[in-house]
């Protein structure tokens, strides 16, 4: 079965955490908050804002913030961000280097899967609470 990282996990929760304000927030704030390890919390901050996610501001009133227009993104938007865009199976990832490619009869089932799987990420937008 399709197994999410923690790394994804995490960060969905840390997004949404950050859409709920307009305002930075306390990465220590949102990791008590939330119930997040605050050491990989922060690693996971670094990772959206250099992905552009995320800005933050250093100083009393600084944190970290949603960046807007990533309201209106989705689950697959945020996992492309990641860097964890992968198939549902591994050996879809390795287009073209499958021994067994030619004659695979379960390609195109995986790749309906997978297909399926994407489509379904995409109509979830980040701040969906459903």
């Amino acid at each position: 079965m399709l197994v999410v990282s923690k790394k994804v996990e995490y960060s969905v929760v840390l997004v949404r955490a950050l859409a709920e304000t307009d305002e930075f927030a306390s990465l220590a704030q949102v990791a008590r908050d939330k119930k997040l390890p605050y050491r990989y919390t922060t690693q996971l901050a670094r990772i959206l804002r250099e992905a552009g996610v995320v800005v933050s501001r250093e100083g009393k009133a600084g944190g970290y913030q949603l960046v807007p227009e990533w309201k209106k993104k989705n689950l697959y938007d945020l996992l492309c961000a990641l860097g964890e865009k992968k198939s549902i199976v591994k050996c879809m990832a390795l287009e073209g280097r499958c021994h067994r490619e030619v004659e695979c009869q379960l390609k195109s089932v995986w790749q309906a899967v997978d297909r399926s799987v994407v489509e379904a990420m995409k109509q979830i937008l980040i701040i969906d609470k459903e």
